[in-house]
């Protein structure tokens, strides 16, 4: 795990990167993707909070930190699912940067879903724009989804 002041860096560097190229990502016309926003952003920032996305310890796949798209049951998949000893702690929802998830219901639908089906407390949603944490610990009510509990914007 990188220590603070490394870590900071690494996002601010982060952060610099996303600000620089942001029109050009947002600009329809370009077809950003969201498996672009994990490889380039989502990923890396993944990385800079302690969770190995390439699994370079080579942890066995029951022990892996994270399992991507993964089924936790017939119809629920998430992005990610971060674990620690084969214990998935968050599901995290993906999105790309063009996509507004403060209006578009569908993807805090699919995170409070995930999140109750894999027993969690906390689901995490990212276009990397915006990280979003909802609480998942309530069957959800998928006509009427929860807000966010906490909403933090890349600027800040």
């Amino acid at each position: 795990m990188l220590n603070k002041i490394t870590a900071k860096k690494k996002l601010e560097n982060l952060i610099e990167k996303y600000q620089n190229n942001r029109a050009e990502i947002r600009n329809k016309a370009n077809k950003y993707t969201e498996a672009d926003a994990r490889r380039e952003y989502i990923d890396p920032f993944l990385e800079i909070f302690g969770w190995d996305i390439q699994n370079k310890k080579g942890k066995s796949l029951s022990d892996s930190d994270v399992i991507t798209e993964n089924k936790i049951n017939k119809q629920d998949k998430p992005d990610y699912s971060l674990r620690r000893n084969g214990t998935i702690y968050y599901t995290v929802e993906a999105e790309k940067p063009g996509k507004n998830i403060h209006k578009d219901l569908q993807p805090s639908t699919q995170v409070l879903r995930y999140g109750w089906s894999a027993g969690n407390k906390v689901g995490i949603l990212t276009n990397f724009e915006t990280f979003q944490i909802f609480q998942t610990y309530q069957k959800p009510d998928l006509e009427r989804p929860n807000k966010p509990w906490k909403s933090i914007e890349y600027t800040k």
